[in-house]
């Protein structure tokens, strides 16, 4: 399973090489799955969105205003929360388990709807 982040998906002024790796996490995912399937090896990606961790927090502090930016980003979150990193872990649960014994080269976005409407 790897971890992809929104960034391949959409990015922001001053992110590019962050944003082309993560680009790059995506289509080695994609590629892997070709080469490996035939082993019994399955390869996912996990895209998890605003998600409250300690990293995310000094983050999200760090901003000019840290209450505007935390306004701005739950506004672009169809559910209107930010993902809890059970939430995530979730996701990684079903990609790793028996569950999803037939999912392979998918990436599954965990980000309560983040990417599907971000400029919307």
């Amino acid at each position: 399973i790897n971890t992809i982040t929104t960034n391949a998906y959409m990015n922001y002024v001053g992110n590019h090489a962050y944003g082309a790796s993560k680009g790059g996490v995506r289509e080695l995912t994609r590629s892997m799955c070709l080469d490996y399937g035939k082993y019994g090896i399955r390869v996912n990606g996990l895209v998890p969105g605003e998600t409250v961790t300690p990293q995310w927090t000094a983050s999200i502090e760090a901003a000019p205003n840290p209450e505007e930016t935390k306004s701005f980003l739950i506004k672009k979150i169809p559910m209107g929360r930010f993902a809890q990193p059970e939430d995530v872990a979730k996701g990684a649960l079903f990609l790793a388990s028996d569950e999803s014994s037939y999912v392979n080269g998918h990436i599954l976005f965990v980000d309560g709807g983040l990417t599907a409407g971000f400029y919307g």
